[in-house]
C-alpha cells in the first residue's frame, strides 16, 4: 500500500518537475531505478483498458464547475498545488538539491 501511494504521488510530482524543468527531470531520472518507471508505464496502460470515451466530458464540466465556483484556474488548481509544493521544497532544500 506504501509504495502505491508514493508511486501515486510521485507521478504527480514528476510530471510537474518535467514540465518546470526537463532538465532536472531527466537528471532525477537517471539516478533512480528504472524499474519505477517501468512500474508506471505498466500502471499506465492499465488504466488505458478501462479508460471512459466520456472522461473529456466529465472534466470539461467539472472544469466548467470548478470556475463557476471562484477557482479560476479550473482543473488546472489540482495540478498547481503540486507546483506549489515542489516549489517549496526545492526553496527549503536548493543546497541539497545542488549537491
Amino acid at each position: 500500500m506504501r509504495y502505491a501511494a508514493y508511486l501515486f504521488a510521485f507521478r504527480y510530482c514528476f510530471a510537474q518537475l518535467y514540465r518546470n524543468s526537463p532538465e532536472k527531470a531527466n537528471g532525477l531520472r537517471q539516478k533512480m531505478r528504472q524499474g519505477i518507471f517501468a512500474n508506471i508505464q505498466q500502471q499506465a496502460l492499465f488504466w488505458k483498458a478501462y479508460q471512459n470515451p466520456f472522461e473529456p466530458i466529465f472534466k470539461k464540466t467539472y472544469d466548467s464547475y470548478l470556475k463557476a465556483n471562484a477557482q479560476t484556474h479550473g482543473i488546472q488548481s489540482y495540478s498547481r498545488v503540486v507546483a506549489l509544493l515542489i516549489n517549496a521544497y526545492l526553496e527549503e532544500n536548493q543546497s541539497a538539491i545542488q549537491e
